[in-house]
């Protein structure tokens, strides 16, 4: 290849056989990427800085402010550094700042796309985990493990933007630099690189993730609108006087007027725990009642034990889940104790029964609230009474609570009721603790644990439902 003797190479590789100087029709194109080059070093350096201060200096470490924190860092940098690129522009595509600076502002700005890109993949992907596998992602998403992905994410975009750094050379002619490809970079193989690992691959990713959050999205629907369609609204009203104070100094409810109540019974007949029915398909109880399908049964309906007038539905248990993260071990923590039976055939809904409202997540009821606990357990004068009883109890804040249990014992997935004379007991577990607004009850807690003698003066501890609510959604979604 012939060369003019006038070019001054500053790079090792091959010179450039002619050097352009942009025509009026490229300074008028390039007097419009200046103007929007400009716009987005102010606003991008100055927003992402912003992003940067928050993120980092201001709200409090968690997965997502690392995940932000590090996008808007890579933002940053590229904006940054367009501050080159502009100089050039504005030069004519003069390059005035050495050859290291060639390559780094190279690096620099590949460097940086892809690890937006992969950033973004990574915020898809955890979007689609916490939907899709609830008690996984509480368990196991710790700012740590974001930590150690973003180190990843910035080690991989720093090895995928060398190749580019690699092939850019600056060639001089008399006063005349440019940045630009070498003549021996394999273009080709360059751009196909780009697109595969920077657009290709994470958009497929990105997408799949969201395409998986609406379907989670569409099955929760079917499931909240067949499981919320006439919940919580009994057709027989209870009697629910707040100075009743006679459970553990309860009374008789108002035979159907609890129509979400059941009774876990033995093959013998025998009540050991009780539950809320949460759709047509489906009953909600506690962990610990360790409920075996085959050996035990769900009754609807049911208010007199010793009644066989009474219209009740008898039905088999499918299938019985309980949350993968309860500690049935350890009796000092109780956590996630919940169990979601599956009916092997749907209850029929009369006025006698019908489903209970679930609470949603961050719903809960302020603490004084006064709320109702139903269930056959033991009693003042018996430890198994014949007739359904109920109970208005006051709830409890996370405080106060803990001054009676210690701050280890409560942890977020239980609420606190009572301590005002009345109290839940053994039979009583795996029962609902609901509450009314506006005619609409919803069950905020499942009977847990307490006292050993139920202690009426101490508060019994339940289930936090709006905090298992997306684990329960997600179960019954995917069932």
């Amino acid at each position: 290849m012939e060369t003019d003797s006038s070019y001054n190479l500053t790079s090792t590789a091959a010179p450039v056989a002619n050097i352009q100087r942009p025509t009026n029709t490229h300074k008028y194109m390039n007097t419009i990427s200046l103007i929007i080059l400009c716009l987005v070093f102010l606003f991008g350096t100055v927003g992402n800085g912003l992003v940067i201060y928050v993120t980092g200096f201001r709200m409090k470490r968690t997965v997502n402010s690392i995940w932000f924190l590090n996008l808007a860092l890579a933002d940053f940098l590229f904006t940054s550094f367009l501050i080159f690129l502009i100089i050039s522009l504005a030069k004519d595509y003069h390059w005035p700042f050495g050859w290291f600076m060639c390559k780094l502002s190279s690096v620099i700005a590949i460097g940086n796309m892809f690890a937006s890109v992969f950033f973004l993949t990574a915020i898809s992907v955890d979007r689609c985990l916490c939907t899709w596998v609830v008690v996984w992602s509480q368990n196991h998403r710790t700012v740590r493990k974001a930590q150690l992905i973003c180190v990843c994410i910035w080690l991989a975009s720093l090895a995928c933007s060398i190749p580019y750094g690699h092939s850019r050379c600056v060639y001089s002619r008399k006063n005349f630099t440019v940045c630009a490809l070498s003549l021996k970079a394999n273009k080709l193989a360059l751009t196909h690189f780009q697109f595969f690992m920077g657009f290709l691959i994470p958009m497929l990713a990105i997408t799949g993730s969201y395409v998986a959050i609406v379907m989670f999205l569409m099955l929760s629907c079917f499931a909240l609108v067949a499981s919320g369609l006439g919940c919580g609204m009994p057709s027989i009203r209870p009697q629910v006087r707040e100075e009743d104070n006679k459970i553990v100094n309860g009374q008789n409810a108002v035979s159907g007027s609890w129509p979400w109540q059941v009774s876990l019974q033995e093959t013998s007949g025998f009540h050991f725990c009780g539950g809320s029915l949460i759709n047509q398909n489906w009953v909600v109880t506690a962990g610990h009642c360790r409920v075996t399908p085959g050996r035990h049964h769900v009754v609807l309906g049911e208010h007199d034990h010793q009644s066989n007038a009474e219209q009740i539905q008898v039905i088999s248990i499918a299938r019985a889940i309980t949350h993968p993260y309860y500690n049935g071990q350890n009796w000092v923590n109780f956590n996630n104790d919940v169990t979601l039976l599956r009916l092997a055939s749907p209850a029929r809904m009369s006025s006698r029964v019908s489903p209970v409202c679930l609470a949603t997540p961050g719903s809960d009821p302020a603490a004084g609230t006064r709320c109702f606990t139903t269930g056959w357990g033991k009693t003042g004068q018996t430890s198994s009474p014949r007739y359904l009883q109920q109970t208005s109890l006051p709830l409890l804040s996370s405080t106060q609570c803990r001054q009676y249990w210690g701050q280890n014992k409560i942890t977020d997935a239980m609420i606190c009721a009572g301590a005002s004379g009345v109290s839940s007991c053994r039979g009583d577990s795996g029962g609902p603790l609901v509450c009314e607004r506006s005619g609409v009850w919803s069950q905020v807690g499942i009977v847990s644990w307490g006292t050993s003698n139920c202690n009426v003066r101490t508060p019994a501890v339940y289930a936090r439902v709006s905090y298992l609510r997306r684990w329960i959604d997600q179960t019954v979604a995917s069932n």
